[in-house]
Order: structure tokens, then sequence, then C-alpha cells
């Protein structure tokens, strides 16, 4: 075989490794609340919004609620998302500080009620 094929054969192999461990670095998983609140890293929450939390001022402040019934605080210092309290479903995508008892989102993904949903008729 030759040479010049064999160094191209490592060149891809560490190109594909190289990739894998970026790709994977990326990469946020959705948890709990719970798991949240003891996670280090960033994840992803999935909740709704509990109803009169919401407060805007410099930042928008929210309590976000999970299938299991626990609550936290959700800071987000970007602009409010369109119908953000119409909301059938909010993910946020961040980490927890503890030093500010709060869940620090850096990207919001809000799932509005869909107007095109058909109508069951009888």
């Amino acid at each position: 075989m030759k040479k010049s094929y064999i160094v191209g054969a490592v060149i891809i192999a560490a190109a594909l490794i190289f990739a894998m461990f970026s790709f994977k670095s990326t990469l946020t998983s959705y948890v709990s609340i719970n798991e949240a609140l003891a996670s280090e890293h960033n994840v992803q929450v999935a909740g709704i919004l509990v109803q009169g939390s919401t407060s805007y001022k410099n930042k928008l402040i929210f309590k976000l609620k999970d299938e299991a019934g626990s609550e936290m605080v959700v800071h987000y210092n970007k602009s409010k998302p369109a119908n953000f309290e119409n909301a059938d479903k909010i993910v946020a995508i961040g980490k927890y500080d503890k030093n500010q008892n709060a869940f620090l989102a850096n990207e919001l993904l809000v799932k509005c009620p869909s107007k095109y949903e058909g109508k069951v008729s009888e």
C-alpha cells in the first residue's frame, strides 16, 4: 500500500474524531428542573410558564414548571419572545447559578398553540 494512502487515511480518521468530539461538546441534553439545579453544565429544561410570575425590567424573569411539578426561577437577558405568555411550552437553555438562585437562560424556545390545527367535525 502506498505511503500517501496511509497518511491520507490517518488524516481523515483524525478529522472525523475531532469533529465527533467537537459536535458532542455542543450538545445540550434535556433534563428535569431538579437535574438542572444540580448540574454544572449547560442543559435544556422544558416546562410551562407559571402564570403571574413574569416580570420584565432590564431582563425577563419568570418561573418555569416541569411535568413533575418542580419550579425554578429563570433569568433571560434578551428581549421577551413574541407570544411568550400564550406559550404551550417553553424550553430554557442555559445553566443554573447557585449564587443568584436562578437558571440563567442563554436561549428560550417558545412553542405557541397552533392556529392551523383543524377542528374536529361531527
